[in-house]
Protein backbone atom coordinates (compact mmCIF):
# COMPACT_ATOMS: atom_id res chain seq x y z
CA UNK A 1 0.00 0.00 0.00
CA UNK A 2 1.31 3.51 -1.21
CA UNK A 3 1.42 5.98 1.97
CA UNK A 4 -0.59 9.15 1.82
CA UNK A 5 2.20 11.05 3.93
CA UNK A 6 5.11 11.02 2.63
CA UNK A 7 7.05 10.97 5.71
CA UNK A 8 5.57 7.68 6.77
CA UNK A 9 7.30 6.26 3.64
CA UNK A 10 9.55 3.14 4.17
CA UNK A 11 11.55 0.71 2.28
CA UNK A 12 13.57 -2.54 2.86
CA UNK A 13 17.02 -2.55 1.60
CA UNK A 14 20.03 -5.63 1.70
CA UNK A 15 23.15 -6.21 1.03
CA UNK A 16 23.67 -7.70 -2.14
CA UNK A 17 26.47 -10.87 -2.07
CA UNK A 18 27.20 -10.67 -5.40
CA UNK A 19 27.97 -6.92 -5.85
CA UNK A 20 28.32 -5.92 -2.24
CA UNK A 21 26.02 -2.60 -2.51
CA UNK A 22 23.02 -1.90 -0.91
CA UNK A 23 20.06 -2.39 -3.11
CA UNK A 24 16.69 -1.47 -2.69
CA UNK A 25 13.94 -4.49 -2.30
CA UNK A 26 10.76 -3.18 -2.09
CA UNK A 27 8.92 -0.32 -3.35
CA UNK A 28 7.70 2.41 -1.12
CA UNK A 29 5.07 1.55 1.45
CA UNK A 30 3.91 1.99 5.09
CA UNK A 31 6.68 1.10 8.16
CA UNK A 32 3.96 -1.86 9.15
CA UNK A 33 3.95 -3.33 5.49
CA UNK A 34 7.66 -2.80 4.99
CA UNK A 35 8.19 -4.42 8.42
CA UNK A 36 6.08 -7.13 7.34
CA UNK A 37 7.84 -7.55 4.27
CA UNK A 38 11.67 -7.76 5.97
CA UNK A 39 10.71 -10.29 8.36
CA UNK A 40 9.25 -12.50 5.25
CA UNK A 41 12.54 -12.12 3.66
CA UNK A 42 14.52 -12.56 6.96
CA UNK A 43 12.61 -15.76 7.35
CA UNK A 44 13.28 -16.84 3.75
CA UNK A 45 16.75 -16.14 4.24
CA UNK A 46 17.25 -18.15 6.73
CA UNK A 47 16.30 -21.28 4.91
CA UNK A 48 18.99 -20.78 1.85
CA UNK A 49 22.64 -21.68 2.39
CA UNK A 50 23.80 -18.31 0.71
CA UNK A 51 20.96 -15.73 0.76
CA UNK A 52 21.17 -13.25 -2.14
CA UNK A 53 20.70 -10.24 0.19
CA UNK A 54 21.86 -9.69 3.93
CA UNK A 55 22.30 -7.32 6.40
CA UNK A 56 18.42 -6.39 5.66
CA UNK A 57 17.65 -2.96 7.17
CA UNK A 58 14.52 -0.15 6.94
CA UNK A 59 14.66 2.84 5.90
CA UNK A 60 13.04 5.93 4.98
CA UNK A 61 12.36 6.77 1.61
CA UNK A 62 14.49 9.34 -0.25
CA UNK A 63 12.45 11.44 -3.01
CA UNK A 64 15.00 11.66 -5.99
CA UNK A 65 14.53 14.68 -8.14
CA UNK A 66 15.22 13.66 -11.64
CA UNK A 67 16.55 16.51 -14.18
CA UNK A 68 17.09 16.25 -18.01
CA UNK A 69 19.98 18.27 -19.53
CA UNK A 70 18.71 18.34 -23.42
CA UNK A 71 20.96 19.74 -25.86
CA UNK A 72 20.79 20.56 -29.44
Amino acid sequence: MKPKNPKDAWIVTGLNRLTGQRDQLTGVTTHEDAASRMERYQIAAARQKYPTYTRLRLERAVAVQLTFNFQN
